[in-house]
């Protein structure tokens, strides 16, 4: 499990770096970027969380939260604009 929530942790790391990538390409603004940045930090609140119980050696639970945050990021990703499959 340690090394699982290791690489959900590359992962997330990975998904915050496209969200990144997708603001600057697609510059929304408006209330959509508000809401692309709420959606961003909800991710961060979520993985802080998950490296709370991954110190606590709750693995399981903190990769649910990572994935959690993953699917936020991905939300945000597409409300951006950029199509992501999946």
């Amino acid at each position: 499990p340690e090394e699982e929530y290791k690489y959900e942790c590359k992962r997330t790391h990975s998904f915050f770096a496209r969200l990144e990538f997708a603001i600057a390409e697609t510059r929304p603004t408006g209330s959509i970027l508000e809401r692309v940045h709420q959606s961003r930090d909800k991710a961060r609140e979520v993985r802080g969380a998950a490296e709370a119980l991954a110190k606590k050696g709750d693995y399981p639970d903190a990769i649910k939260e990572l994935n959690s945050s993953t699917n936020v990021l991905l939300q945000a990703i597409r409300m951006s604009g950029i199509y992501v499959p999946g």
